[in-house]
């Protein structure tokens, strides 16, 4: 099934080419547009980032290997460690590390900037499609 690509990452955009199966493209940047942050809730204290029971968490894009861009107690943290948290369902972390809960995941859509073999430059939204060769950036270009 052939890929949308679009003229923008933002709301007004529209379709402008199709990438097919086996067709190469070179990745220009990437970035995560936080819709709406997700929220976790500490279950416990933890003495990481010296939080305590209660005490909430935004998250805004996520790094890999469980670290989060995050806000809490008025600061952003580009890198933070969140690995301690459950998922919504109780699943992701176990044992006596886990501290804390997303009460809600938020909404993140990852967007990549491709530039085609034709030349033409254009958006792809990887939450809908999975192009080989891009997880790369995931870490390291938001």
């Amino acid at each position: 099934m052939p890929v949308a690509v679009y003229d923008t990452w933002q709301e007004n955009r529209h379709p402008i080419a199709q990438i097919r199966k086996g067709e190469a493209v070179e990745t220009v940047r990437s970035g995560v547009m936080t819709v709406r942050p997700g929220l976790i809730r500490l279950d416990r204290d933890l003495a990481q980032g010296n939080l305590k029971r209660g005490d909430e968490i935004s998250t805004y894009a996520y790094r890999g290997e469980g670290f989060s861009a995050v806000w809490f107690k008025g600061q952003y943290y580009a890198d933070f460690d969140i690995s301690f948290t459950r998922w919504p369902d109780g699943t992701g972390c176990g044992g006596e590390h886990c501290a804390a809960t997303y009460v809600d995941l938020g909404n993140k859509v990852w967007w990549v900037e491709v530039k085609l073999a034709s030349g033409l430059s254009g958006w792809v939204n990887m939450e809908q499609n999975r192009v080989n060769g891009v997880y790369m950036l995931r870490a390291s270009e938001y």
